[in-house]
Formats: structure tokens, C-alpha cells, sequence
């Protein structure tokens, strides 16, 4: 556990100071996502992953509450990101054509993935 957390902060402040994100922003974002959460659990490009999935989710939150504005969304609770990654990762070894013709990137296909996975019941 303190070696996730370690990760957490080293992935944390990578992406804060612009070193990490050049890995995710290169020509085929969701595929660079999708081997950086499938690299193991131990490694720094795990706890990267798991940073832009839980900054993703918290940005969505934030835009909820900040605009009062309900979204399509409905992450349950204390949904943790590793209960996520597996959805998330069957999806893109699914459409893998995401990584190039998506014009949103990451951003677009997580929303997807959510949509999809997370809807909001009426």
C-alpha cells in the first residue's frame, strides 16, 4: 500500500510539473492509457494511470457541483478506480480505433466509457 501511495505522489507531481503528461498526449493517447494501467500495480505508469482516471472522475464532480448542473453520469459512491479499470480496459481493447479517430482523446473515451457503464437512472 505505501508503495501505491508513493506512486500516487511521484505520478502527482509529474503531472503537476508538465514531465508525465508528454506520455499521454503522444499520437495515440488511449492506447499509451491502456498499456500505462495494464503495466502493474507496482510500477509508476500504473499509478499514472490511476491519477488520470481519479482527476478525470474528480474534474467531472467538481463541474457537477460548481455549475449545478446534473450530468448523464452517476459514478456511485466510494467507487473506487480500481473497480473502474476493468471496465475501462475491456473498452479499449474493444475500440481500440479510439486511440486514433477519437477527436476528444482520453477525455472523450473515458465520457464514454461512463456514459455507458454509469448511466444515471430516471
Amino acid at each position: 500500500m505505501a508503495s501505491i501511495q508513493a506512486g500516487l505522489t511521484v505520478a502527482s507531481v509529474l503531472m503537476l510539473s508538465g514531465c508525465a503528461t508528454p506520455a499521454l498526449a503522444q499520437e495515440k493517447p488511449v492506447g499509451n492509457l491502456y498499456v500505462a494501467c495494464q503495466s502493474g500495480e507496482e510500477t509508476p505508469a500504473f499509478a499514472l494511470c490511476q491519477v488520470y482516471i481519479a482527476g478525470f472522475v474528480n474534474g467531472m464532480f467538481a463541474d457537477r457541483m460548481m455549475n449545478k448542473r446534473n450530468t448523464p453520469i452517476c459514478i456511485p459512491a466510494h467507487t473506487a478506480i480500481k473497480k473502474m479499470l476493468p471496465v475501462i480496459l475491456e473498452f479499449m481493447r474493444l475500440r481500440p480505433e479510439l486511440s486514433t479517430s477519437d477527436p476528444d482523446g482520453i477525455s472523450g473515451m473515458l465520457a464514454a466509457i461512463f456514459l455507458h457503464n454509469y448511466p444515471c437512472l430516471k
